[in-house]
């Protein structure tokens, strides 16, 4: 997220699609955090090529998590949860004035647009 000068977050919403999918299906709405190889979700560096998120909305609750853990294996369980999500299947909204420059200055990936 990232901080505008009246000190307020500015959130990016974003499109998950699913991993496991080669047409671009969406599988769930979220707000999108970082793709800061460094960026950790508990103790876990997000690592390359991936992007972390909060899971807001789901709409196919039973596609698989990419990284699943012992309690989350599936995209419904993952809601309300911040998860690593591959960051060329996750697509910024970037009506919201923001850019991925904002939130990660490091990154190689690929981000798609609406």
């Amino acid at each position: 997220m990232a901080e505008t000068s009246s000190g307020s977050k500015v959130v990016t919403r974003c499109q998950l699609l699913d991993w496991c999918e080669a047409d671009d299906v969406v599988v769930g709405e979220g707000e999108f955090c970082s793709t800061e190889p460094m960026y950790k979700i508990g103790r876990v560096p997000l690592g390359p090529g991936a992007a972390a998120v909060i899971v807001n909305v789901v709409t196919k609750a039973d596609a698989y998590v990419w990284r699943p853990t012992t309690t989350i294996f599936s995209l419904g369980q993952a809601m309300g949860s911040k998860i690593a999500w591959p960051a060329d299947k996750v697509i910024l909204d970037n009506d919201q004035g923001t850019t991925p420059e904002s939130h990660t200055s490091a990154s190689s990936v690929n981000i798609l647009f609406l």
